[in-house]
């Protein structure tokens, strides 16, 4: 049987605990009763007297499971006269009892229990135990807060209600990275391991659908993940899906919502300039003749409406009465009242699920099916989802489980690609100005200014070529230019379990894994794209197209990758309990392959209607127009293929004494011949131990108001795996020499015969406690590891001949680094108020810090001040800081012309070309960590009668992150403005007041790059987020007779609300300090369970 553990998944007070399900099939199983004793109860809520539905009660000895009904009633079978009976339930306290054939019908009350931290039982993706016998730190999402959510994703609904699980973002050229405790690496995958039913996931984990997920644990410390181990590293994320349930009735579940987004906020981006401005730059940039080489340029580069108006009317083609009209006109634009017009749009999301569960005691079977119709805020951009969530569980003989599942995922993302084309573009690559205009008064597209001079681009026609004015709203309209992704997962799941005499259990499972994509971009022959392609490479005499060397029509390129992943494993597990002593043990073997392949083409001349394309020469050097360079045509063509296989082996065991003391210890050898030529080097053995003392259950412990204190202490290894690295050499095979012509190698990896794994050792100790009744209960955890034989660089001797392509230089990549971290997660849960109306509460709070404690390369100071903080996929290790760390060149504010000024040998300065090359870590400022250094989640939930309300707060601090501001070379040169250009210098005195620099002409790029980079730039990025907020009614069949289902659930939910609170005075939100902001998210819906 596939493993699983229990997390809620209803609101926590409602009394109505069954999982939602949805989906829509039929299923019949049949089985056999076996004569045994049956027992039977009903339960209700301690508190109210009310009935409790959806408890689960499992038997002790075999794990038989019975659900109670919606009057709280139940029965379940004993296989012999006597057993203990384990009941749970989402917002109740665990109980146990014991019973015997002959007990008589039993009454039980539950006892609220508030917010839990985590489930009854914990999985590690090899099994799953109690969370009272677990020695290692497991993080379990509190189902109630995760389901009270509404997303597409999994991963994203976990922010802020995980325990030491951080988001990271507001890194440029970086997306959302995931951190389980900080930091354990530096050039390996940094993410952690996502287990999904048993096994590592190794597809898109967003196809999946969030609606089909049973319960989600993070395993945080050694002795908790090591068993998983080189991919442990980062922590592992385990998810186990919904599933089928022995001796359940016929239950049919219905979820469906609509949400709905606000347009996007494009006037919260700095890195605009108005037009009135930006008008008065161009017209000082005209002045000064900054224009005048494009005026004469045989590129015809691009240049504005208003540079143009005053050209002409420089030249006397336009008098100043004409040029003035027309810069009257544009005066009046915004850029961004035209995006939003045209270009955006409300998001609308609507989501459904329909499921259905059902079994006997010898069958069960769960079937769900969900779609998701999504329109995203940019016009022409949607996807849509179709998912398949089945498991089958037999048990056609007392000892033997058969468990099979499908799971079948198809997404169909569409794009319009118009509005990245917004731009000048053009030889320098500029922004578009911010007075563009997209339609005219009459809502029919306008052309803007695109790569080429508009007289120019306006005569083309005449002289033999293709129409080369760009519409951008005529394309979007008419999807001139579009993408699209198909996405088709399926994973096939089977297990087979068998329970053997005196405890045994041995277990066979497999998971096939089958990722298939396909995309494509169509430009078609109407497009800009397109066009613009077939004229630069028109053959051109005396300035008239005479022939054309790419055919007429559309551009296509495609790609396709394929994953295909198998995974399996043998088992075999003991479990022993006699008087005091309890043993449970596993051990086990695992194989794993996976093979991931790829390609990719462009076709010219393509035809969507017809199907069909041109052959093109793709050797032939040609000479493009206007700009007169030789050019070759690109067919994009690529062929990858990799093949990665890993074999295992693990065993785990627990011993507990008189049910208060526990030891834990956990191995497993991973091989893998990317590592060492020696043996030894190639396995890897990695371990944990773990042990933990139930103080309150000791005979002299007699706190009545602190019933529950419990101790832990784990030490163990985790490891982590870079396939960029191999012992042995390997090179690249490229046919073309530049120079000779010939067929060559380019050695990506000189040999390392001692490159060895990486490994990092985690201590962690953790005290569980709760006050009487669970007023209060929660965890403390401190946590420190030491990472060593981390992969980093080092210098070859000039002698090896050996030049990296990457760096240019004679680094490589080896075992030269090593990292250490510690920190501390809190856990608290309290029951504020009781009785018709209650009020719980739930607050997280993680602490991290990491440190580079050896690293052998050197790295350029000056990198740190741009890619410290891993601005653009970069890591630079500096000994003895954080692995991601913001640096500044120190501050001396502006002179009283208006100059940034900064210190030379601790003198105030304006020698730029020194201030810009620090030559030490003490010519820089350490600001801080770019990574949060605390963070964490504070949740309420407030129920009356029927009506649930839960507010989510998030919070991170002791990071910094570096804003934007103007960069007057990058504004003459890129048209890239600031609104910090408002708040310039312009007088004496006014150094007093700004930061800003003056503006000056000609720029002067060293000015500018050391004001980028100063110390006057960095803020905290320390913030509060009211996350999200969700309203719900329940009305139950126990309320309402005649109600057509069980439960229904209608709820109103509100998502991205905007911060409560940030330490920058700037406005900027730190996690998104430029572009567009997510929109706030308000979604309606209801669950229905028949």
């Amino acid at each position: 049987m596939i493993a699983s553990f229990y997390i809620p998944l209803t609101a926590m007070n409602h009394k109505n605990c069954k999982t939602a399900i949805l989906l829509p099939l039929l299923f019949a199983c049949h089985a056999l009763m076996a004569q045994t004793t049956t027992i039977s109860g009903r339960l209700t809520d301690a508190l109210t007297g009310e009935p409790v539905s959806g408890a689960t009660l499992t038997l002790q000895s075999t794990g038989k499971t019975a659900t109670s009904n919606a009057a709280g009633a139940f029965t379940i079978q004993l296989a012999g006269q006597q057993d203990t009976v384990i009941i749970s339930c989402i917002g109740y306290a665990a109980q146990k009892i014991a019973v015997t054939g002959s007990s008589p019908a039993l009454l039980l009350a539950l006892q609220p229990a508030g917010h839990e931290l985590a489930a009854v039982t914990v999985s590690t993706g090899y099994e799953t135990l109690p969370k009272e016998r677990a020695t290692g730190s497991f993080a379990g999402v509190d189902s109630a807060l995760y389901n009270s959510r509404i997303s597409t994703g999994i991963i994203t609904r976990l922010e802020g209600i995980t325990s030491g699980l951080v988001f990271n973002r507001g890194i440029p050229g970086r997306t959302t990275e995931l951190s389980i405790r900080g930091q354990s690496t530096l050039f390996a995958n940094a993410s952690p391991l996502i287990v999904v039913d048993n096994f590592p996931f190794e597809g898109d984990i967003s196809a999946l659908n969030p609606n089909d997920i049973e319960s989600i644990t993070v395993l945080k410390d050694a002795a908790a993940a090591s068993i998983w181990g080189v991919r442990a590293g980062n922590g592992v994320i385990v998810i186990t899906t919904k599933k089928a349930a022995l001796n359940r009735p016929l239950q049919i579940g219905l979820t469906a919502n609509l949400s709905i987004g606000a347009k996007p906020d494009l006037w919260y981006d700095p890195r605009f300039l108005p037009t009135a401005p930006f008008m008065e730059v161009e017209q000082m940039l005209f002045t000064n003749g900054f224009y005048n080489t494009d005026f004469t340029s045989s590129r015809q580069p691009p240049v504005s409406p208003f540079v143009d108006l005053l050209h002409r009317q420089q030249t006397g083609e336009l008098t100043a009465a004409e040029a003035g009209a027309g810069i009257e006109a544009l005066k009046g634009n915004d850029l961004r009242n035209e995006l939003s017009n045209n270009m955006y749009r409300h998001t609308i999301n609507n989501q459904y699920l329909l499921s259905m569960q059902g079994g006997t005691e010898k069958a069960a079977y769960y079937i769900s099916v969900g779609y998701d119709d999504n329109k995203s805020m940019a016009v022409g951009n949607s996807d849509k989802r179709v998912t398949l969530h089945t498991q089958l569980q037999l048990v056609p003989l007392r000892n033997l489980e058969i468990t099979t599942g499908i799971d079948y995922n198809s997404s169909n993302s569409y794009t319009d690609n118009t509005i990245p084309r917004l731009s000048m573009g053009g030889p320098a690559g500029k922004n578009l100005y911010p007075y563009a205009t997209l339609t005219d008064g009459q809502g029919n597209a306008s052309a803007i200014v695109k790569d080429y001079a508009t007289a120019f681009v306006e005569q083309a026609p005449a002289h033999g070529l293709l129409n080369w004015q760009f519409l951008p709203v005529e394309e979007l309209r008419n999807g001139y230019n579009t993408g699209k992704i198909q996405l088709n997962q399926t994973r096939l799941l089977a297990a087979l379990k068998y329970n053997l005499p005196k405890g045994f259990s041995a277990e066979l499972r497999y998971q096939l894994e089958k990722g298939i994509t396909t995309g494509s971009n169509t430009a078609t022959a109407a497009s800009y794209d397109a066009r613009n392609l077939v004229n630069t490479f028109a053959q051109v005499t005396d300035g008239n197209a005479t022939g054309f060397v790419l055919p007429k029509g559309g551009v296509l390129d495609q790609f396709n990758a394929m994953l295909t992943a198998h995974n399996g494993r043998g088992q075999l597990s003991y479990k022993y309990r006699s008087g005091y002593h309890e043993l449970a043990a596993l051990a086990g073997m695992e194989w794993r392959q996976v093979i991931s392949t790829s390609n990719s083409n462009r076709l010219y001349g393509y035809s969507a209607e017809l199907g069909t394309f041109q052959q093109v020469d793709p050797t032939t050097y040609y000479t493009t127009y206007p700009s007169g360079q030789s050019e070759q045509l690109s067919l994009n063509q690529s062929l990858v293929a990799v093949t990665d296989r890993f074999r295992s082996a693990f065993a785990n065991a627990a011993y507990t004494y008189k049910q208060r003391y526990m030891v834990s210890l956990s191995g497993r050898r991973d091989g893998s011949n990317y590592f060492g030529v020696a043996t030894n080097n190639k396995t890897v053995p990695l371990w944990s131990a773990g042990i933990k003392w139930d103080l309150d259950k000791q005979p002299f412990y007699k706190l009545a108001w602190l019933p529950i204190l419990r101790l832990r202490l784990t030490y163990g290894y985790n490891g982590n795996l870079n396939k960029s690295v191999t012992a042995y050499p390997t090179a690249r095979y490229s046919s073309n020499d530049p120079y000779t012509g010939l067929p060559y190698l380019t050695i990506i990896n000189p040999p390392n015969k001692d490159l060895r794994w990486e490994q990092t050792a985690m201590f962690n100790a953790g005290i569980d406690f709760g006050l009487a009744n669970n007023r209060l209960t929660g965890s403390i955890e401190y946590y420190h590891k030491k990472g060593t034989d981390i992969i980093g660089d080092a210098a070859l001797p000039p002698s090896s001949g050996y030049i990296n392509q990457n760096t240019f230089s004679n680094t490589t990549k080896g075992n030269f680094a090593d990292l250490k971290g510690s920190g501390i997660d809190v856990q608290l849960n309290s029951i504020n108020i009781t009785g018709a109306f209650t009020w719980g509460t739930q607050l997280l709070f993680s602490y991290t810090q990491d440190e580079v404690t050896h690293y052998a390369a050197k790295n350029p100071v000056g990198f740190l001040v741009n890619y410290g903080n891993g601005a653009n996929g970069f890591i630079i290790p500096q000994q003895g800081k954080p692995v991601y760390g913001m640096y500044s060149l120190p501050w001396a504010g502006l002179d009283a012309a208006g100059n940034p000024q900064g210190y030379e040998d601790g003198v105030v300065s304006v020698n730029y070309s020194t201030l810009n090359n620090p030559q030490s870590i003490d010519d820089l400022v350490y600001n801080g960590p770019a990574r949060p250094a605390f963070f964490g989640g504070f949740s309420n939930n407030f129920s009356y009668k029927q009506f649930s309300l839960q507010v989510n707060i998030s919070f991170k601090g002791g990071y910094y992150f570096r804003r934007s501001s103007i960069n007057y070379t990058s504004l003459f040169n890129y048209y890239q403005g600031n609104a910090d250009y408002l708040l310039r210098w312009q007088k004496p005195g006014d150094e007093n007041s700004t930061s800003v620099p003056s503006m000056v002409y000609p720029a002067v790029s060293g000015r500018d790059q050391f004001y980028t980079n100063s110390a006057v730039l960095v803020e905290r990025a320390d913030h509060i987020r009211l996350q999200d907020i969700t309203l719900s009614y329940t009305i139950t069949r126990n309320k309402v007779k005649k109600l057509p289902f069980r439960s229904i659930r209608l709820y109103a939910y509100a998502n991205n609300l905007g911060l409560l609170w940030k330490a920058n005075d700037k406005g900027l939100d730190p996690d998104y300090p430029t572009g567009i902001p997510p929109v706030r998210m308000y979604a309606f819906g209801l669950k229905a369970d028949l």
